[in-house]
């Protein structure tokens, strides 16, 4: 009896010993096999540590198995109108195929995770974001150079980031030709594996239709072609041509659309009273 109270005890302790900050206990009603001491079904409480999640028995404290996280709920299309937000800007990025909201906070829907340097973070996932795109830039930031579209509902405004080189933003910038930027359009992420290879794309779609590429295969409209080199002996892909194509694209065509806003301004003034 003193040595397994000395077990027991021992295991409290490495519970205990975790940071509280890194803890998060929920009650269970479901009970499950205790093997390693009371032999028995018993209650247990769920324990997030980190990544993991463990039941622990409730009678003696052993953990008895790891158990699978449950994630957050994926949160519909436009909910964006929805959102209450104390910020001027909601800031978004793109996270296996889902488009992702950081919130101070847990909310009802979001999720916990842990960043590469150890940061513990909430996240909520959204199926796509819907609104009307009232401006797309370029920035350097610590992770490279990423493309910064801004999109405006109601009284929201967000931020959606993604990578200046990648599927998600060669997809989206080859069908922006054919959106009428003065209009809602649904920006929806996705991510298809097939075998060994990830490919990563973003459909649009605007008054209930597929916005379908401007830039294509077989129809390219002047878009220069991805061009195979060699890098240290090894052949690899290289899309400097098309993105930069792209980029004088954005340019050009948001320009168009500024241009168009002050000729409708002109014309606004010129009204007799």
């Amino acid at each position: 009896m003193a040595i397994a109270q000395h077990a027991m005890d021992q295991d409290r302790e490495c519970l205990t010993a975790v940071p509280a900050v890194h803890v998060k206990i929920y009650n269970q009603m479901d009970k499950l096999f205790c093997h390693k001491k009371c032999l028995k079904d018993v209650e247990y409480h769920t324990i997030t540590n980190g990544p993991h999640d463990e039941a622990m028995c409730i009678e003696c404290g052993n953990r008895i198995k790891f158990i699978k996280k449950k994630p957050g709920k994926l949160l519909p299309i436009n909910i964006m109108g929805a959102i209450q937000s104390n910020s001027a800007v909601i800031y978004l990025t793109i996270s296996d195929g889902k488009i992702c909201r950081r919130v101070k906070s847990p909310t009802l829907n979001s999720v916990e995770r842990h960043t590469k340097d150890g940061k513990l973070v909430n996240e909520e996932y959204y199926t796509g974001w819907k609104g009307i795109i009232t401006d797309i830039q370029t920035r350097e930031s610590d992770y490279g150079k990423e493309w910064i579209v801004s999109i405006k509902d109601n009284d929201c405004t967000a931020q959606l980031s993604f990578k200046y080189s990648s599927g998600y933003a060669s997809s989206f910038l080859k069908a922006l030709p054919n959106v009428n930027l003065a209009s809602e359009v649904t920006i929806t992420p996705k991510v298809t594996i097939d075998g060994e290879k990830k490919r990563t794309t973003i459909f649009l779609n605007q008054d209930g239709k597929a916005v379908k590429w401007y830039y294509t295969k077989d129809n390219q409209n002047g878009c220069p072609s991805l061009q195979q080199v060699k890098v240290k002996g090894v052949l690899t892909w290289d899309d400097s041509d098309m993105m930069e194509f792209l980029e004088q694209m954005v340019k050009d065509k948001l320009s168009k659309v500024a241009d168009s806003a002050s000729i409708d301004t002109d014309d606004l003034d010129e009204i007799p009273f």
